[in-house]
């Protein structure tokens, strides 16, 4: 009993100063002297064994106040409402989830305006109290100015004084209504009510008003910059607009970017949010850049820059890609070499090349990218020549030149400058077997029977399937095969098919086409048969003129169509004028008999001859200038005999072969010597003579030159608009005379006219 004693005596000092569990003496006896932690004073009941039993929610074996577990075995809060004691000053209280203990917020400051009243409540000491004189808190919302007892007692002399409502200074507030002076002290009147518009003076806030409690309040902050990269926030503590960049995106210069997106101005630039949100960042040397559109160039970044190195083997230049060895189609004298300079086009000195003038050989390139030939004295090696109204063309070997006016292409250098010295005819420098000038085109049959024409297409007659547009090089007759001859009239050409045929294409409006019709053709037509269907047959030669065509046949005798105007059809007068397919040429007017045993036929502007196998000479048609011969100035609807005077037997001999002009005749001799008739105007009968109105209805003979002396060593002629030439001599020269105002004549000059023969050359 005395140790009981003694240890109860203990027990009671011990749960005066000491703390059940703290290692204190009376800790072993505890349990038998305490009451249960949480329970009933006898220990009988489950709340308070440490334990959680049935209807239990927590049972932590002691009795601390705040620990969450409460003596009947509850929680103290389980949510913050549970913790609310309605008293703002000792802070908000909150529920902790975990203890399920309230823990105290942070207190508000002595002073902190709770209710601006009457009364007014403030917070002290953490509790609710009335502001009142000698709380040691001023409050000047109140009306003091002093607080004692270290600023004065609570007497008039701590209270704002007035006399009037002017010593009540307005604070600018708009929500705490109007200062006035009411029984000597400062107070307030008119406060708005709740909802009266105002202006709380912060940045990010709208639809301000007053809560009638005297305190201008905002809504809700709108932010808004306009920008998709972009939070739009009013931060908490300044209350002001915040835009901060989200992730993953860029903002530079005002414009939003996600990461991997490339600069607008710098394909080798990306947004990179990770490294920098608002700098483009140089993407790695190597990676693919936006395409230069090339397809030579690789397209690569290198240094933070697009670059765009060319691949082997190839150049680039005037923004296109050309390969190793390419040469410039205006100058093959320039090739690319990509191990020289991918570029620049580099001169190939010493290549092969062609400076499109027949007058020169071993042309080669010099190191001024020119290509360069050795010229020749004369152009010599000629075969045929043929003459258009103001150009000329002639077949060297088996290529072919031109030389004269090239208003429509009609040289067939793919160009339009006139040339008074030899071209080449693009792609015709072999194979050409024969060649016929039109007025202002050419057509030439080359091997295999094929026909190309160039020059004015007005009306289809280059043959190609088109027309109103000009050909500066030559271009493929449609549908046109074994070819052997060509002519060419104004707007029309005409070939001869080693079947004996004939084709024609080209302006119809004079039946020039022989098919019957009146109607141009884009394309070769057959020739009609003087009676009958099919096609003509059996021609050995063909012959174009202004309007008018004639073919001589293997029976020995002719047929003409076309214009008919001026008799050159060869008929009695009694035929019309448009002929739209051939008739037979008869021997005479009075006499209906086929002409016959021809050798060879030309026709002129307006006019027709043909050579008989005696020798002699025949021509009918338009004779106003002589260039029918006879004698006389007079058109003829039937053939009549080239005279050198008036008796028979001064009729024209020993011809080989005639042609025409548009108004002159010239004819070769067996001995070599050329005579011409007709008009003379341009010097074009050779003889030294020309002027307006000049005219020779009679042969003269073509001199060699001013000193005297006939023509000689002729082998071949053929008669242009107003002038004439020849092949002449060994080896074959070229020599032309009369009109050269377009460089017809081909001899370097545009010198007009030429009187006597000059030998075609260069210049």
């Amino acid at each position: 009993m005395a140790v009981l004693v003694v240890a109860t005596g203990m027990i009671a000092c011990s749960t005066e100063f000491k703390k059940d569990g703290d290692g204190g003496v009376d800790d072993a006896l505890d349990i038998a002297t305490e009451a249960p932690a949480d329970g009933t004073p006898d220990g009988g009941a489950e709340c308070g064994n440490g334990d959680v039993d049935d209807g239990e929610q927590c049972d932590d074996g002691n009795d601390v106040d705040g620990d969450g577990c409460d003596g009947d075995c509850t929680y103290s809060c389980e949510g913050d409402g549970d913790c609310l004691d309605d008293n703002p000053c000792n802070g908000e209280e909150i529920c902790d989830v975990d203890s399920h203990a309230c823990d105290a917020g942070v207190a508000m400051d002595d002073g902190y305006l709770i209710d601006v009243g009457p009364p007014r409540i403030i917070c002290l000491s953490g509790n609710e109290a009335e502001s009142v004189c000698g709380d040691g808190f001023v409050d000047e919302g109140g009306g003091e100015f002093c607080e004692p007892p270290g600023e004065g007692t609570c007497t008039d002399e701590c209270l704002l004084g007035c006399s009037g409502d002017d010593d009540c200074v307005d604070d600018g507030v708009l929500c705490n209504g109007e200062e006035f002076c009411d029984a000597g002290l400062c107070g307030r009147r008119n406060v708005p009510e709740s909802g009266t518009a105002c202006n709380d003076e912060l940045y990010c806030t709208t639809d301000e008003a007053c809560d009638g409690a005297g305190t201008c309040t905002g809504g809700d902050p709108t932010c808004d910059d306009a920008l998709a990269c972009t939070d739009d926030r009013c931060d908490e503590s300044t209350r002001a607009c915040d835009f901060p960049i989200r992730a993953g995106n860029c903002l530079m210069s005002g414009e939003c970017y996600v990461d991997h997106d490339r600069n607008p101005a710098n394909d080798c630039e990306e947004c990179d949010s990770s490294r920098e949100f608002s700098l483009w960042i140089p993407l790695s040397d190597g990676t693919t850049c936006a395409d230069d559109g090339a397809g030579c160039t690789d397209d690569v970044c290198a240094s933070g820059a697009c670059d765009h190195p060319l691949l082997s083997s190839w150049c680039y230049m005037g923004g296109a890609c050309i390969a190793h060895g390419t040469r410039d189609s205006g100058n093959e004298c320039l090739v690319c070499d990509s191990t020289v300079d991918p570029t620049a086009w580099t001169t190939d000195v010493g290549y092969s090349c062609d400076d499109g003038d027949s007058c020169t050989t071993g042309d080669e390139c010099d190191s001024t990218g020119a290509c360069v030939g050795t010229s020749t004295s004369t152009f010599s090696g000629a075969s045929q020549v043929t003459a258009g109204f103001y150009h000329t063309c002639a077949i060297v070997g088996s290529g072919l030149s031109c030389w004269g006016y090239s208003s429509d292409g009609q040289l067939g250098d793919g160009s339009t400058t006139r040339s008074f010295s030899p071209v080449s005819v693009t792609g015709l420098s072999s194979g050409v077997v024969h060649v016929g000038a039109g007025m202002s085109h050419t057509c030439a049959a080359v091997s295999g029977g094929a026909v190309k024409c160039w020059g004015n297409n007005s009306d289809g007659q280059i043959g190609n399937g088109t027309s109103g547009t000009d050909v500066l090089s030559p271009a493929d007759v449609v549908g046109l095969s074994g070819a052997d001859q060509v002519c060419g009239g104004f707007y029309h050409s005409c070939a001869r098919l080693t079947s004996g045929q004939v084709r024609c294409w080209g302006r119809n409006t004079y039946g020039e086409l022989g098919n019957g019709t009146s109607t141009r053709s884009l394309t070769p037509v057959g020739v009609l048969p003087v009676t009958g269907s099919g096609y003509l047959g059996g021609v050995l030669e063909i012959s174009c003129g202004n309007y008018h065509n004639c073919a001589r046949l293997s029976s020995g005798q002719m047929v003409c169509w076309g214009f008919n105007g001026h008799g050159q059809s060869g008929g009695d007068g009694s035929l019309p004028g448009t002929l739209t397919r051939p008739v037979v040429v008869r021997t005479s007017e009075t006499d209906s008999t086929p002409l016959s045993i021809v050798d060879q036929i030309a026709l002129g502007g307006n006019h027709t001859c043909a050579v008989m196998r005696t020798g002699n000479v025949k021509c009918w048609g338009y004779g106003i200038n002589g260039e029918l011969g006879d004698g006389d100035m007079a058109s003829k609807d039937a053939p009549v005999y080239v005279m050198i005077g008036v008796s028979p037997s001064f009729m024209l001999a020993s011809i080989v072969e005639v042609s025409g002009g548009s108004s002159h005749t010239c004819a070769l001799a067996t001995s070599g010597n050329v005579v011409c008739w007709g008009s003379g105007a341009e010097g074009q009968l050779g003889n030294g003579v020309s002027g307006t109105g000049y005219d020779e209805p009679r042969p003269v003979f073509v001199q060699s030159s001013s000193t005297g002396g006939n023509l000689t060593g002729v082998s071949a002629l053929d008669m242009g608009s107003m002038h004439s030439v020849a092949i002449a001599n060994s080896p074959d020269n070229v020599i032309g005379w009369g009109r050269n105002n377009y460089g017809q004549l081909g001899i370097g000059t545009y010198a007009t006219p030429q009187l006597y023969p000059e030998m075609v050359g260069c210049p």
